[in-house]
């Protein structure tokens, strides 16, 4: 996913970059609505191996797809700008894909700060929303339901809020969702989850809000960074610190869950809304460390 961003990034400015991005991702919520009936039908048919299976296979032969059809734009910068043609080999690139410079960025750092507590808290509502409305007496077909209208809100998230960060500014509405989150799982979700009518008010508003924070994610990257060359570079470096909050979020909030009581998946709860509030406190510090104080300003 990451250098299929960084292409989209290379085909158009900063203003426009941030709606085109959330189209981009739209599929991955498209995607989410169509797997989880998928697998249900290859389970039933199949077994888990061969689904799994079938799976992969279905995955690898998109990704060769997108291989084959993906094109960036950095040699026709290269021209339009008068640098020169970048001769160097294989190994110098992949050398060049690093710099420990970045992380002496402030502004990179609070951004890469924030984006590693969204993914933190976001992977554990994700991974554990269907369990907690089983635990609550929801069937197993329900839950699969409850996934789906998740992907189908999702959909919608990648691109509208997106639209709106080309006026408005990709920091301003990654702001406004994040904290939406926050707000929707102390408000909605913590108190009155047990409740089924609650519980998919929260899926719809939630799908929409997270969504949107995966869209935004590339624009906001994009926005701290002066040549657009270096996006790929500054996106992977950045992720690269993401990616260990995603590798630690499940082991850390399953410890709650150990007997899967609803006291237990009450805990959890509460544990990814804290999350998702330093999420929010984290990317407002970040809007702080390249404006300022100013609040009128589409950043």
């Amino acid at each position: 996913m990451f250098p299929a961003i960084s292409v989209i990034s290379s085909w158009f400015n900063r203003v426009k970059r941030p709606f085109y991005i959330g189209v981009a991702q739209t599929g991955g919520s498209v995607g989410g609505v169509f797997f989880p009936i998928l697998l249900r039908y290859l389970f039933d048919k199949y077994g888990f191996t061969w689904a799994m299976r079938i799976f992969a296979l279905f995955n690898l032969g998109v990704t060769l797809l997108s291989v084959v059809l993906t094109k960036d734009r950095l040699k026709e910068l290269r021209e339009l700008t008068g640098e020169p043609a970048d001769e160097r080999t294989f190994w110098d690139k992949l050398k060049g894909s690093i710099d420990l410079n970045y992380f002496k960025d402030k502004k990179f750092m609070v951004l890469t700060s924030a984006l590693f507590m969204n993914e933190f808290s976001l992977l554990i509502v994700l991974t554990y929303i269907a369990s907690y409305a089983m635990a609550y007496g929801a069937s197993a077909s329900e839950s699969y339901v409850m996934l789906t209208i998740l992907n189908v809100a999702g959909t919608f998230g990648k691109f509208i809020p997106s639209y709106f960060a080309q006026k408005y500014g990709c920091f301003n509405m990654m702001i406004l969702m994040s904290v939406s989150m926050t707000l929707e799982c102390f408000i909605i979700w913590l108190p009155f989850g047990k409740h089924k009518a609650a519980l998919y008010v929260f899926i719809v508003l939630f799908g929409f809000a997270y969504s949107a924070t995966y869209s935004l994610t590339g624009a906001t990257v994009g926005a701290i960074t002066t040549k657009t060359k270096d996006f790929g570079k500054r996106y992977g470096s950045a992720y690269a610190i993401v990616s260990f909050g995603n590798l630690i979020s499940l082991p850390i909030s399953g410890a709650f869950i150990v007997n899967k009581t609803t006291s237990d998946y009450d805990n959890m709860v509460a544990f990814a809304s804290a999350s998702c509030c330093v999420a929010s406190i984290l990317f407002l510090f970040s809007r702080y460390t390249i404006v300022g104080r100013k609040i009128k300003v589409a950043i």
